[in-house]
């Protein structure tokens, strides 16, 4: 629903991909509450997600431009 009036994905990917380091992802999830992730495994999770190339910014910016 929202998808046709985003801007380009790739070039937000781009610009503020890099603010998301893995300190940052390390905050993020010590911050949760214990019972609501396995810490250290959706660290590495995320951490993966954070590796070029990132295929779900490619996949939502597609999306976005059939839209």
């Amino acid at each position: 629903m929202l998808l046709p009036n985003a801007a380009s994905i790739a070039e937000a990917d781009e610009r503020l991909g890099e603010r998301l380091t893995p300190e940052l992802l390390e905050a993020a999830v010590s911050a949760v509450p214990d019972g609501w992730a396995e810490g250290q495994r959706y660290l590495d999770y995320l951490g993966t997600r954070l590796q070029a190339p990132l295929g779900f910014a490619e996949e939502a910016e597609r999306e976005r431009l059939a839209a």
